[in-house]
């Protein structure tokens, strides 16, 4: 696995010291020009064993002396930022030396993000597009409302090439919310809350609150890490066999014996789902935060939404046609949801635990190459690579902060992970069609290059 050998007897008592709590200065682990490369270290034979030291180093900063196989130990799930962490890191990349990080061998961690935040600072892409964002979200529910139009004039027959074009239009609304959520959509705090309000509780019957919580802090804080991203875990299905094993045990006969081929035709409930985690959200709130205004907000929202999407048309119509009509576009906002969010991370390493700093974000994410047409009905979200490191950029700038973003990676070695979205697509159905029963990977190996990758750039 390694292709050279620390040589150094007093590298190896080092080390020694360090696995045994002898020695708690982790800058032992940098030892500079004399480390010529690491192969097999501590196997209980008095030789070090490279498959356990990090974990074992990282242990040292929680103050756990000697080797430490657990991971629930290792300091990178620890929110704790200290110089050993540091430490650990740079001896990673120099006993590694591979995975997303290709840099020059004098350097020993990844760049500072903040060269990368300057350039784009100075190419104007932090400005927000606010004029443009609000006509386009006029055509958009435009175009809801023409399809809607479309089927109560010329009847049923009309409602087959009209539902899944509003559909498709009613995704696009719901993630321009997405972008007011992450503030990117304007500089007001106040229009940013307007059009979350807007397109989320009152178009789309998503609680803005509970959509915050899931996405915006557990998603964007621990892309793809077991246990702590919902998105990697869409009920009922996992992609991982630890979340696996904590399901019940009809869950866990569901994903064995269904999940190869009910993940996309099930997407069709995913709204439904999202709604169902809305309204519990929305009902447990009051306990932990109190009747807060934005509680009061929501639950206004919701039930207009209820009232105009459901209750007035079967009024008009009738409710059967009411809720077939309002079932089906929003099935069809399921599908396409997983068709836009899916492709992003399913495929990527599911790991057990995190690295904290911005590189994490680099190894779970990838971007998706689209035609400019369907570029547009995705608000951003084919660029996912500068979404996650800079949430606030408005979706208009991203194509621009993409290429911005792809030379400064290639400039700093750093792997830039894009590909075509049908082959992304493919990788992600691939690898649902079993995930539950792959095991998380070690963070430190997937940086390290020592697990695959999909194709990067």
């Amino acid at each position: 696995m390694f292709s050279s050998l620390i040589t150094s007897p007093v590298l190896e008592k080092s080390f020694q010291d360090i696995l045994t709590g002898n020695d708690k200065s982790v800058a032992t682990v940098m030892p500079g020009p004399q480390t010529t490369s690491i192969q097999s270290l501590y196997a209980g034979d008095g030789k070090l064993d490279m498959s356990s030291l990090w974990l074992d180093i990282a242990g040292l900063s929680n103050n756990q002396p000697g080797p430490i196989r657990s991971r629930a130990s290792s300091s990178f799930a620890s929110p704790r930022r200290c110089s050993e962490i540091w430490s650990i890191h740079d001896a990673e990349m120099l006993a590694f030396g591979g995975g997303l990080w290709h840099g020059p061998p004098h350097m020993n961690r990844p760049p500072e993000l903040g060269s990368l935040r300057a350039e784009l600072r100075d190419a104007g892409l932090f400005e927000h597009r606010e004029l443009r964002g609000w006509l386009k979200l006029l055509f958009l529910l435009s175009g809801v409302a023409a399809c809607i139009l479309a089927m109560a004039y010329f009847g049923p027959w009309a409602a087959i090439p009209a539902i899944p074009i509003a559909a498709v239009f009613c995704t696009s609304v719901a993630m321009m919310g997405h972008e007011g959520s992450h503030r990117s959509f304007s500089s007001s705090p106040f229009r940013n809350a307007v059009l979350v309000y807007l397109t989320f509780p009152l178009f789309g019957g998503l609680g803005s609150l509970y959509w915050h919580n899931k996405h915006d802090r557990l998603h964007h804080g621990h892309p793809n890490v077991e246990g702590l991203d919902p998105d990697i875990k869409p009920f009922p299905f996992v992609s991982s066999r630890g979340d696996h094993e904590k399901c019940g045990k009809g869950e866990r006969w569901f994903q064995r014996n269904f999940q190869r081929w009910a993940f996309w035709p099930m997407s069709t409930l995913m709204a439904l789902g999202m709604r169902r985690s809305s309204i519990l959200y929305l009902l447990r709130y009051p306990k932990k935060h109190g009747f807060e205004r934005a509680w009061f907000i929501e639950v206004a929202c919701m039930t207009t939404h209820y009232t105009c999407w459901l209750v007035i048309p079967s009024l008009v119509w009738g409710p059967l046609i009411g809720f077939f009509v309002y079932s089906m576009i929003w099935a069809g906002v399921g599908v396409f949801l997983a068709l836009v969010f899916a492709p992003a991370h399913i495929g990527l390493p599911i790991v057990d635990e995190q690295h904290r700093d911005w590189l994490h974000q680099v190894e779970t994410t990838r971007n998706l190459e689209l035609p400019r047409v369907i570029s547009f009905f995705f608000i951003g979200l084919d660029y996912q690579v500068e979404h996650h490191l800079f949430p606030k950029i408005t979706h208009q700038n991203l194509p621009r902060a993409a290429e911005i973003t792809a030379d400064w990676c290639r400039r700093h070695g750093i792997a830039y992970q894009t590909g075509p979205y049908l082959h992304a697509l493919v990788d992600s159905a691939k690898f649902m069609a079993n995930a539950w029963s792959r095991e998380a990977q070690d963070p430190i190996e997937v940086r390290a290059g020592l697990v695959g990758h999909s194709r990067a750039a």
